[in-house]
């Protein structure tokens, strides 16, 4: 159940709950009253391959830079072009024409030789389903783009090379939020921006959840944001007792 609940938190969408500090004090500015219960913030299993300015070079051969884990968050298309695969933290996304499908899993041993990448997969078509063992392959492809294969996917697939991390944009930010902290629209954008460039550097928007939590204790304050990539991955920002803005 332990690995089914990881996965959840992984496909749900602003769904998971976020631990303040005791003595926290939430203040919900959305309006309506109707407020969403606090997203735990989460962190990346591990920090992008890419790096802004190198993105090409880098993209390819990922496998020689890490493990599974490094291809969280990355997108993938077929030879033929006819069908796409997004990796996810405990599943892989593969869309087409006809529909998209879910393998959920985790990795039981995985190792690295030669460049490419052997990891040693257990499956499921169903969240709760029956395991079983299978073995995906990443390796360097023709012209340096890394592939992947293995026999639970509809078809090989090559990894798209990432667009170039740009600016983020917020969605849903009011003039409320930047009252309470104190800080202007761009430089939450600039905040954001920059984690978006090392966990996620699809990402191009970032919705505000429109709620705050205040810890008088340790004078901070917090809000989250959802990214719009394959993950939506939340990232919790907070105002230090020092006013500093930062990304956790």
């Amino acid at each position: 159940m332990e690995r089914k609940n990881k996965i959840m938190a992984a496909l749900a969408i602003g769904a998971v709950a976020l631990v303040v500090a005791s003595g926290a004090v939430r203040c919900s500015l959305s309006d309506g009253g109707n407020a969403n219960q606090a997203p735990e913030p989460e962190k990346p299993a591990a920090q992008a391959i890419l790096d802004e300015g190198d993105a090409q070079d880098q993209d390819a051969g990922a496998a020689a830079q890490g493990g599974f884990a490094d291809l969280k968050n990355t997108s993938w298309e077929s030879e033929d072009g006819k069908s796409a695969l997004s990796i996810i933290e405990g599943a892989l996304i593969e869309t087409s024409d006809e529909g998209s499908s879910v393998i959920y899993y985790t990795v039981d041993g995985e190792s690295l030789e030669g460049g490419m990448l052997t990891a040693t997969l257990s499956v499921s078509r169903e969240m709760t389903g029956a395991e079983e063992q299978t073995v995906a392959v990443v390796r360097p492809g023709q012209g340096g783009r890394d592939e992947i294969a293995c026999d639970k996917l509809a078809a090989t697939y090559v990894r798209k090379p990432s667009a170039p991390a740009g600016p983020i944009a917020l969605a849903g930010a009011t003039s409320e939020l930047f009252e309470e902290f104190g800080k202007g629209e761009e430089e939450f954008a600039a905040i954001l921006s920059d984690y978006a460039k090392a966990a996620s550097p699809g990402a191009t928007a970032a919705a505000w959840s429109k709620e705050v939590w205040i810890d008088y204790g340790s004078k901070t304050k917090l809000t989250n944001f959802t990214l719009d990539d394959v993950a939506s991955t939340i990232v919790c920002v907070q105002l230090d007792a020092d006013g500093k803005l930062g990304a956790l």
